[in-house]
């Protein structure tokens, strides 16, 4: 908890002795579009390897951007992210203790709130247009939904906030006079285990693929 509340205090800090610093102008935008989403999953008491493939999600959120340079700018959002992963799970019986009668589907998916403070840069290759972006990220789980097909639905015991950074790229062309059409790639990676189970570690980790418009 005490590590939480350390990154929130600073990224409060980063965006208010921005805004107050530079004097710069703010923009604002929104954004949308698909979480491709997995998880490396390793088992801590157990010589087992744990295979999960990639699932899909939705992600939407809002944005503002102080630049402080032709070239550099600071981008807080906050992100709507659909995270989780799909895996085959064996089944075995007493009769067949080693060999699978059967596989079933572990389905995960949490739904988190993406708190990040971007360093956003302008790269001077075809125009203006093109940018990087890389920052610290926090995410706060707000529903959950893990199920095996098809049997009940179950817990795995996901925290409630976990700490990663962003990093990806843009590129925005101008729409009249004022607004900015753009398209995204970025990729979360978490620090934290993902779960409180003494026995699992969880890693999530999404490729995100947006649109929006800045104005």
């Amino acid at each position: 908890m005490r590590n939480i509340t350390v990154f929130l205090a600073t990224l409060l800090m980063v965006v208010v002795a921005t805004s107050m610093t530079f004097a710069a102008p703010l923009k604002y935008g929104i954004k949308a579009g698909m979480a491709f989403d997995n998880q490396d999953v390793d088992l801590l008491r157990v010589d087992a390897t744990w295979e999960t493939k990639y699932t899909t999600g939705f992600t939407f959120g809002v944005f503002t951007e102080w630049s402080l340079t032709p070239a550099l700018a600071i981008q807080p959002e906050l992100m709507y992210v659909q995270k989780g992963s799909k895996s085959e799970v064996p089944v075995v019986s007493e009769e067949s203790p080693i060999i699978p009668i059967g596989m079933l589907t572990l389905k995960e998916r949490m739904d988190y709130l993406s708190l990040s403070v971007l360093g956003k840069v302008r790269i001077p290759v075809l125009g203006q247009g093109l940018y990087a972006l890389a920052g610290p990220r926090i995410d706060i789980k707000v529903g959950e939904d893990s199920e095996i097909e098809p049997l009940v639905d179950f817990d795995m015991d996901y925290k409630k906030t976990i700490i990663g950074a962003t990093a990806g790229i843009g590129f925005q062309v101008a729409v009249g006079p004022a607004p900015k059409v753009f398209v995204e790639a970025t990729y979360h990676h978490d620090f934290d285990n993902a779960t409180d189970n003494s026995v699992i570690d969880i890693k999530n980790r999404a490729i995100l693929v947006t649109a929006g418009v800045k104005f």
